[in-house]
């Protein structure tokens, strides 16, 4: 990007007196190159229900009921108790829990090949 436009939006949003203070931030350092490398779960969860049942949260991941209260008992999803003995699920959490799992490498399985 160009400094000259760098500069014109810069100018633009310094003169904007309603743009967030968040955003504005957020902006000035994209314009500097320092934007996160993984999005925000918040972005994802501006549409979605904050909670979910364990059948919706097990389908959201894409995975079995039996497989997604093996993930509970491990601790890796916390479940919310919204009323006594009624538990929900955060859909973030859902979200963030697939993002962490996405960077993991399992590690190579069977015999090494010898030359």
């Amino acid at each position: 990007m160009k400094d000259a436009t760098k500069s014109i939006i810069e100018l633009a949003m310094n003169n904007d007196d309603q743009v967030d203070p968040q955003i504005a931030e957020f902006i000035t350092k994209a314009l500097s190159g320092n934007v996160p490398q993984s999005g925000n779960s918040q972005d994802f969860c501006s549409d979605e229900p904050l909670l979910l049942k364990m059948n919706g949260a097990a389908k959201k991941l894409g995975v079995s009921r039996v497989t997604f209260w093996r993930l509970v008992n491990s601790g890796a999803i916390k479940p919310i108790e919204i009323f006594e003995g009624v538990f929900r699920y955060s859909y973030c959490d859902l979200i963030n829990l697939a993002q962490q799992r996405a960077q993991y490498r399992p590690k190579a399985r069977g015999r090494a090949a010898s030359a």
